[in-house]
């Protein structure tokens, strides 16, 4: 397993991608994306993004986080009145 962060239109970030992070193999109910970099996701907090899963013979039951779900016309007023959600 590995994460992936982008941007709100998909384009990965520098530094957060699939071939930066760590593989994750095992069970564990806690397990914190690493990525090579030494970057963490405190560095891209008060942005919108999107976190991508990458699974090979996995099952992902749950992502937690301190996140607030979005959804397009959120960023839509954000980009035309600041507004965050």
């Amino acid at each position: 397993m590995r994460a992936q962060v982008t941007d709100q239109v998909g384009t990965p970030i520098e530094g957060f991608t699939f071939e930066d992070c760590r593989p994750f193999y095992g069970d564990d109910t806690a397990w914190i994306p690493v990525w090579q970099t030494g970057k963490n996701l405190d560095s891209l907090a008060d942005q919108f993004i999107r976190v991508e899963i990458e699974l090979d013979s996995a099952r992902l039951y749950a992502v937690k986080g301190d996140y607030i779900k979005t959804l397009p016309r959120d960023i839509a007023r954000h980009r035309q009145y600041g507004d965050i959600p």
